[in-house]
């Protein structure tokens, strides 16, 4: 089980963790439960989880904080079904055919596979969709998520595309916002091939070097003014 709160529900994570605890916990298989994300919620998630532990205390209940990338994967692949709201069912899990039971609105808008199966957070609902997948059994490989060999496509474009280590930048002052920019956001516009050569022999910049008198290194906004292109290197840098 991996249920973490959902941001915009933080006051009902309790609630929703607990409807999951006991549906979990009534369908008569053990159950390897991982603690939540530290989001918004996470403590009324965190105190559900501690205080159903120490009221119910169910046999072959067992929880874990973390766990080897190599064991997770053994522990997904030999599962009966993952349970709960994390991205993993919906992804990694449409790959492997792990069945999953997907809860409540913090997936929503991503595409499923053939795996899933959506519920509330209700406990009734939730049993009845794990036992689905008991009676269903593994479901079939879902390449939607992609077929693992990403990481060999990406290599091979990156040995034969042309690289190169240059960096071009070209920074300028937004009249309206009064903030710096740069080519890829510039609005579009008519140019001139003068104008457009002036912009590549300076720059705009909006913030002034500290002064003697104030040496705390603080950049101010001021109007703009027509710097060489290698103070608006200083510029960019203090803006960050």
């Amino acid at each position: 089980v991996m249920q973490h709160p959902v941001t915009t529900e933080y006051d009902e994570a309790r609630h929703q963790v607990e409807e999951t605890l006991y549906a979990v916990t009534g369908v008569g298989l053990p159950v390897l439960w991982f603690w939540p994300n530290v989001d918004a919620g996470s403590d009324g998630t965190s105190k559900g989880i501690r205080v159903f532990r120490e009221q119910v205390d169910p046999p072959d209940f067992h929880l874990f904080r973390n766990m080897f990338p190599e064991d997770f994967l053994r522990l997904l692949c030999g599962a009966t079904a993952i349970v709960g709201n994390s991205s993993v069912a919906i992804r990694e899990c449409s790959y492997l055919g792990v069945p999953a039971v997907n809860i409540g609105s913090r997936q929503q808008g991503r595409e499923r596979g053939q795996n899933v199966i959506d519920v509330e957070h209700d406990r009734v609902a939730i049993a009845a969709a794990i036992r689905a997948h008991m009676s269903r059994g593994r479901a079939p490989k879902d390449l939607l998520y992609g077929d693992g060999q990403a990481g060999a496509r990406i290599a091979d474009c990156l040995a034969t595309v042309p690289l190169t280590i240059e960096k071009r930048l070209t920074y300028y002052w937004h009249p309206r916002s009064r903030r710096i920019g740069t080519a890829a956001s510039r609005p579009s516009a008519t140019t001139t091939p003068r104008s457009r050569a002036r912009r590549s022999r300076t720059a705009i910049c909006a913030v002034r070097p500290p002064s003697s008198s104030s040496r705390t290194g603080i950049a101010t906004d001021t109007p703009p003014r027509r710097m060489p292109a290698a103070s608006a290197v200083w510029c960019s840098s203090i803006r960050g």
